[in-house]
């Protein structure tokens, strides 16, 4: 006995406004409580082939799910077919389907279920109208949503792009800005640590992208893509051991997925590829910088307390989002958004770095600016004090002050 539902609502939103609450995951997540409890995909869950795993929590059963996503069609159609299921029933295949009425949208639901076993083919006959009833739930939940003007949470990738469609930066002349993107810090249980800087725009030159790598025995290599002056090395030089400028590509191959690759021509460097998440704590911290002036988020009383309760609430150990970097200048950083790094992998020239997870002893940092135990991705606008040659030290790399260097850097 095949089940077959098939649920249409109208929507007063244009097709375009409604398919991104379909199609995005932590979205679908709200207008599908509460019964479906996790989504995840392997891929872009907008290209054919991606398979998204989920998690249903129904009638105190918890079972999953696998679906292949089979066609896309934006704003109109998105299908699937199912690969596999714990439960009695598995989903064989499903639609979202978008029509243009005016001013609105209809959305039509469909999905077609197979009994599974023995058990399935006995209660097919009382989950039929069971699953009927939640639909129709799921589709008054997405219409109070989308009616509501709610905003689906943009992915990592689609707010790297905006930050690379506007690098531009309003001229401060008090202070040096950076916007971007970076991992401050994600450490391995081999004793290494990874982290990187995306900054399309900044005010005192080119935008650029830097890897650092943190050797087990301390030793800090930088590799960037622009000259030392216009990098991490400016402000971070001093307590730096070396400064490699080389390409680096940096891709987004899913919403969720950042991989980096350093001077991959050679056949060697290091590549570092990683999957970014939300959770409940992520959420709250994101939830609090939209809500306050620009001029109290940068702070140092808000920003130390910032760094207190976000250091704890992470796991992450200390963190600082205000003090001074190893070149002497002050620092603050204006946090947008956290995510949490969840599976990651990296080799160094052919080397694989192991597991992801902080050693134990003492974290490391670099003047007042903590590399954290755990990994976490920040969109952010970071603020330095200007460079001052009577007070600063601005080299490239330890060896420069070996040498009696001072400033500027490159």
């Amino acid at each position: 006995m095949v089940l077959q539902l098939s649920e249409e609502i109208r929507i007063d939103r244009p097709p375009e406004v409604v398919w991104r609450h379909v199609t995005d995951l932590d979205e679908e997540l709200v207008w599908r409580a509460p019964y479906v409890v996790d989504l995840d995909a392997d891929g872009d869950p907008l290209v054919a082939g991606c398979r998204i795993s989920g998690t249903t929590r129904a009638f105190g059963q918890t079972e999953t799910y696998r679906n292949e996503v089979t066609e896309v069609d934006a704003p109109h159609r998105l299908a699937w077919r199912g690969r596999e299921a714990s439960g009695a029933l598995m989903g064989s295949e499903g639609a979202y389907e978008l029509a243009g009425r005016g001013d609105g949208t209809v959305f039509r639901l469909t999905l077609t279920y197979q009994p599974q076993g023995l058990t399935g083919r006995l209660e097919a006959p009382v989950l039929g109208p069971v699953m009927r009833r939640i639909g129709r739930r799921f589709l008054r939940q997405l219409k109070d949503r989308v009616e509501a003007g709610s905003v689906p949470c943009p992915s990592p990738r689609d707010r790297a792009a905006a930050l690379e469609e506007r690098a531009d930066l309003p001229d401060v002349p008090d202070r040096e800005r950076l916007r971007g993107y970076a991992v401050t810090g994600l450490p391995f249980r081999s004793g290494h640590l990874l982290a990187m800087r995306r900054f399309p725009a900044t005010s005192f030159g080119p935008g650029y992208t830097s890897v650092w790598h943190r050797h087990p025995d301390g030793r800090l290599v930088i590799y960037q893509d622009q000259e030392p002056r216009f990098g991490c090395p400016r402000v971070f030089g001093p307590e730096t051991d070396e400064v490699r400028v080389v390409p680096i590509d940096l891709r987004w191959p899913a919403p969720d997925r950042l991989r980096l690759e350093v001077d991959a021509a050679t056949g060697s460097g290091l590549t570092w590829e990683m999957t970014l998440s939300l959770d409940g704590v992520t959420r709250a911290l994101n939830a609090v910088p939209p809500r306050l002036p620009q001029r109290l988020r940068r702070h140092p009383l808000f920003l130390g307390a910032v760094s207190r309760g976000a250091g704890a609430l992470l796991g992450a150990g200390r963190i600082r989002l205000t003090g001074t970097v190893p070149s002497g200048q002050q620092f603050a950083v204006d946090l947008g958004e956290v995510w949490r790094i969840g599976d990651a992998h990296a080799t160094v020239d052919d080397c694989d770095l192991g597991v992801v997870g902080a050693v134990e002893g003492r974290q490391p940092h670099l003047a007042d600016f903590w590399l954290p135990r755990r990994g976490i991705l920040v969109f952010a606008d970071a603020y330095f004090e200007p460079y001052d040659s009577g007070r600063h030290v601005q080299v490239a790399s330890r060896a420069e002050i070996r040498r009696g260097g001072r400033g500027a850097t490159g």
